[in-house]
């Protein structure tokens, strides 16, 4: 029996073919300022969202707060609305998923 948090080579095989893909993954991501609740798209949820975590906040350092200034406020309202608005954030298709897949 091998010592606890030990892989053995099939599991050590599983676990580095994982990693690489979520490296893969990690580095597809691609930064879209202004869309505080990551759908890859800034729009008027992200406008209608930063009020609602302004006020829960009370206006304190929230997701929406972007410039980091540790106030969720017009300043971060700026930075959704900026042109083009809205505008999306394309994601690009790392993984497919089979159509026969539950």
């Amino acid at each position: 029996m091998l010592p606890p948090n030990t892989l053995n080579p099939l599991e050590t095989l599983a676990f580095n073919s994982l990693n690489k893909q979520l490296d893969t993954l990690l580095a597809s991501n691609i930064p879209c300022l202004g869309d505080g609740n990551t759908d890859g798209v800034v729009d008027f949820t992200d406008v209608s969202e930063l009020g609602n975590w302004a006020n829960i906040t009370g206006s304190r350092s929230s997701w929406y707060d972007f410039n980091l200034d540790g106030l969720t406020n017009e300043v971060d309202l700026a930075v959704i609305t900026q042109a083009p608005f809205p505008r999306s954030c394309t994601v690009p298709l790392i993984f497919k998923r089979d159509k026969g897949a539950g």
